[in-house]
């Protein structure tokens, strides 16, 4: 496995997920100049929402989304900004299936999530779904590989077939944030089989790749919770900016 890994290396080297530099042993997904650019957001919970954590203005606690709107989930967490360099870097996985690149951005994500990990204690976690067609045609969800390597990080089981898409919707960029629920109305429902595989479980992690406005996130929360599950707490890569 060794050598057929070396040959792999050798024939198709590794690149930069931002910059298509070519990267040295050590490095991920990103080459240094890159990885110092990913736009981490600073501070635990003193200048983030309380409720979504997006980065606000020192001296207020909620951002405008979520002074608008009450979510279903109990927290939410991004650990970077979207911008120019994360949107690249999830395009990169989203569009042109770069995988390998998941196992960095987890570490990434581990390293920056200790405090609020600590906190939530959650029991097992739970990607995002996509729908059964997109999955098919893109061969992979990505909420669901950042997930799972992200569990490993904290030894947590990831459960990814509890929580299924039972219908496809359109993407929620077209929407506003009244659309946004609209579409997602009754667009995921909890496999109740494999919500018995773990008994007791009261507590659950969501994690997807970007959080915009906490629709999907509120979506997934109320059908997790109408199947008995007490707390969710939300974990994304990216966040949007906060108003």
């Amino acid at each position: 496995m060794r050598l057929l890994k070396e040959i792999k290396d050798i024939m198709y080297p590794a690149k930069c997920a931002v910059c298509d530099s070519l990267l040295e042993r050590q490095e991920r997904y990103l080459c240094k100049k890159c990885h110092k650019k990913l736009p981490l957001i600073d501070g635990v919970l003193s200048n983030r929402c309380a409720k979504c954590s997006k980065e606000i203005d020192m001296g207020k606690s909620l951002c405008l989304d979520c002074q608008k709107n009450k979510h279903v989930f109990e927290q939410a967490h991004g650990v970077f900004k979207y911008n120019d360099v994360t949107g690249k870097i999830i395009a990169q996985l989203k569009y042109f299936g770069k995988t390998g690149y998941v196992e960095g951005i987890a570490c990434d994500m581990a390293a920056n999530t200790h405090i609020i990990m600590k906190k939530w204690q959650p029991q097992i976690i739970i990607p995002v779904p996509l729908h059964i067609s997109k999955l098919r045609t893109r061969g992979f969800n990505q909420a669901g590989v950042i997930a799972d390597e992200f569990a490993k990080l904290y030894d947590i089981a990831c459960a990814d077939r509890i929580l299924v898409r039972t219908h496809k919707t359109l993407p929620q960029k077209y929407f506003d944030n009244v659309e946004r629920k609209r579409n997602l109305q009754s667009a995921f429902a909890v496999n109740v089989k494999e919500l018995k595989k773990y008994p007791g479980v009261t507590r659950v992690l969501l994690v997807d790749d970007i959080y915009t406005t906490g629709s999907t996130m509120d979506a997934c929360a109320q059908a997790l919770k109408m199947a008995g599950i007490k707390e969710v707490y939300c974990l994304c890569m990216c966040i949007g900016n906060g108003m």
